[in-house]
Parts: C-alpha cells; sequence; structure tokens
C-alpha cells in the first residue's frame, strides 16, 4: 500500500468511528502532504 492509500484509509477509518478532531488533523496532515507534491501552476500531477 502507497504512503497515499494509507492516508486515505486512515482519514476514513477516522470519519466512520466518528472521530472528528482525528479526522480533521489527518485530513489537514493529507493534504499538506499531497500539495507539497504537485506542482503550483494549477497544472496536471
Amino acid at each position: 500500500m502507497t504512503q497515499l492509500q494509507r492516508q486515505h484509509y486512515e482519514i476514513y477509518d477516522a470519519v466512520t468511528a466518528r472521530r472528528g478532531r482525528e479526522a480533521a488533523e489527518l485530513l489537514r496532515g493529507h493534504i499538506e502532504w499531497f500539495h507539497a507534491r504537485i506542482p503550483d501552476d494549477g497544472g496536471n500531477y
């Protein structure tokens, strides 16, 4: 499983267990991780 897939499942697990704060923190970390790896010019990634 890739890091991206692992992050998605961690977020999903937190949401389905209604762990809202943890889910929000996981999602924020994922967004930061993801956006650090895509170009800022809005191009394809």
